[in-house]
């Protein structure tokens, strides 16, 4: 199944009688939650923040970071961070303190294609080209697959 298709009904059932995961929270856990800017991740941290469960959020942008602090209000027990989740160091930082983590960034950048002309043009002129740039889709599941080809 691809990630973000519908369940069938009967999925769906089995879905609410069974909990994928039994977490216990106790008074000394912190989550972190990656992907936090996200719609997900926004749900998530609110329901955390709601249950009182010392929380911390990491986000790519100070912009999601003051949008979500805005929606939560003042609150001690979240936690709101900028960093990026493909640096071990951003991640470490993060993670400092927390017993349990709630991943929900995007898992598969997609390259941004005008980065690709500036390095295309500073080749041509014997430039240092760079790196080319990237951005993370807003929710991190992949395209479905073409007709007649099956998911990896």
């Amino acid at each position: 199944r691809w990630v973000g298709e519908t369940p069938t009904a009967k999925e769906a059932v089995v879905a609410q009688e069974e909990p994928a995961v039994d977490v216990s929270l106790g008074p000394d856990s912190r989550v972190l939650v990656t992907g936090a800017g996200g719609r997900t991740g926004q749900l998530v941290l609110k329901k955390l923040a709601e249950q009182g469960i010392s929380t911390r959020g990491l986000f790519r942008t100070e912009k999601s970071k003051k949008k979500i602090a805005k929606m939560l209000g003042a609150d001690a027990r979240v936690d709101l961070v900028v960093g990026d989740v493909s640096s071990a160091e951003d991640v470490k930082a993060a993670m400092e303190g927390c017993t349990h983590v709630v991943l929900l960034s995007s898992a598969k950048p997609q390259i941004k294609k005008r980065s690709l002309v500036r390095i295309l043009v500073k080749k041509l002129f014997r430039m240092d080209p760079g790196r080319p740039s990237f951005r993370w889709i807003e929710n991190g599941s992949p395209p479905p697959p073409p007709p007649g080809q099956t998911p990896q």
